[in-house]
């Protein structure tokens, strides 16, 4: 269900919109003119931005629709906008689009033609939502990771023992389910103290404290022993692996570590292991 608001100054236009989408079991306000939008009192409990959808006609008593239209791509650009109108030249469709229409409706319509492509826009909308919280959870992952990463350098530094990392690109495997199947698999069987990170939709990433060299290549071997396991992953061509130690993967000498030069071998690891920075740093 979506919420829908028609603004159009025939009342028998708005009608039939509404029973339309009513049939659909959409939510629907409607407006005869474009007033209330610009002053900001469209209606005191259920604010603008909560819209989903907008009918416009361009033709309106007080106002050209074209002008709604703009104004709402400028201060409502989370709005999709349908413009209904009984001209429905070339000239003026191209100058809709260009303004920030979705889509163009001419009078008289289809019913369903109407459903059709408000489904499209609707379709559209849910699939850029579902892509904005996964990146939304991914940024969270990735400041997650740096932290810790930070942490965990500053123990290492104080305790002159072993940090590991080892970060997994899944080349050929684009089924989100079967990633986090094989996430599920690996954590069941690690340390308590381990952790691991989505960093990117098809990149895990292993931090491994109190882990040396030959621990990560333990560890790197068990990963790959599940990940081949799974249907259709019967090489590790499918997979991206790298890994690093420190200190003995980033400084020569480990013996001469500087705890002024953590920011620097937190660098260090994020590019050895082609970790983007998180943001703002």
């Amino acid at each position: 269900m979506a919420n829908i608001l028609i603004i159009d100054d025939a009342a028998l236009i708005r009608k039939r919109i509404k029973n339309i989408l009513f049939y659909d079991n959409h939510k629907v306000f409607e407006l005869e003119s474009a007033k209330t939008i610009r002053n900001n009192s469209f209606l005191e409990k259920f604010p603008l931005n909560k819209i989903d959808v907008i009918f416009l006609d361009i033709y309106l008593k007080e106002e050209n629709g074209l002008d709604v239209l703009k104004y709402l791509t400028k201060n409502y650009p989370e709005i999709d906008v349908i413009i209904v109108s009984g001209e429905n030249k070339i000239s003026t469709v191209t100058t809709a689009v260009e303004l920030g229409a979705k889509d163009f409706i001419a009078k008289p319509f289809d019913n369903q033609m109407l459903l059709k492509k408000l489904s499209k826009i609707l379709e559209q909308q849910d699939k850029e939502g579902k892509e904005k919280g996964l990146n939304e959870n991914l940024t969270k992952q990735l400041n997650s990771f740096n932290r810790d990463l930070n942490l965990e350098l500053n123990r290492t530094l104080r305790s002159a023992l072993a940090l590991s990392l080892l970060k997994i690109s899944f080349k050929n495997i684009d089924d989100k389910n079967t990633i986090i199947e094989i996430k599920n698999d690996i954590t069941s069987s690690i340390r308590d103290i381990d952790r691991v990170y989505f960093l990117g939709h098809k990149e895990l990433c292993f931090l491994l404290p109190l882990t040396d060299k030959e621990g990560r290549k333990v560890f790197r071997k068990k990963i790959e022993e599940i990940i081949l396991k799974k249907e259709n992953n019967k090489t590790n061509k499918d997979l991206l692996i790298h890994d690093i130690t420190f200190p003995v993967d980033i400084k020569d000498d480990s013996s001469n570590l500087d705890f002024a030069e953590q920011k620097k071998y937190q660098k260090l690891i994020r590019e050895k292991l082609e970790i983007k920075k998180p943001p703002g740093n």
